[in-house]
């Protein structure tokens, strides 16, 4: 008679399966606890409209810098003058996460060209790291420092760079 494998593989497996039997009056089985707490996922939004603007500007035969400060106020370096009543501004996110939250934040450099010439700008968060308030949001001024060299070409220069933050 041919006997079937099947059953005897099955009794063998649950048999390893079994809680261990008692050793006598030595062994004790209590259960434990264990517990997870699920948070609002961290949101990043650009807002709408707002970009990180280094104004209208000449450049010289020496180059030079633009710093745009967390209120927009532009701070030249070098041979670099801008124009009266050139529109500079900070870029802005807003934050929406887990109330009173801490979030670490970080801003990569970028560039921004005009027909195939590229200027190299960094980027940086007003504050490194920022608590959400109570309701679970907060509002992020992102700052930076374009460089212009010497020979620098006229024309409209745009471009992007990354941002993210990250609960800490």
């Amino acid at each position: 008679m041919k006997l079937n494998p099947v059953p005897a593989l099955a009794v063998a497996l649950l048999a390893l399966a079994a809680p261990p039997a008692s050793a006598g009056s030595t062994a004790a089985t209590r259960s434990g606890s264990a517990a997870a707490t699920v948070i609002v996922r961290l949101r990043v939004t650009h807002v709408a409209g707002a970009a990180l603007n280094f104004g209208r500007f000449t450049v010289g035969p020496l180059g030079g810098t633009i710093a745009i400060d967390a209120a927009g106020t532009a701070t030249t370096t070098g041979d670099v003058a801008l124009l009266p009543g050139a529109a500079t501004a900070a870029d802005s996110f807003t934050l929406a996460g887990d109330p009173n939250r801490g979030a670490e934040m970080k801003a990569w450099p970028g560039t921004i060209s005009f027909a195939g010439h590229a200027l190299s700008f960094t980027p940086k968060t007003a504050v490194g790291w920022l608590r959400l308030d109570a309701a679970g949001t907060g509002a992020v001024a992102i700052t930076g420092t374009l460089t212009i060299p010497p020979g620098t070409p006229p024309g409209t220069y745009t471009g992007t760079y990354l941002y993210s933050a990250a609960y800490n």
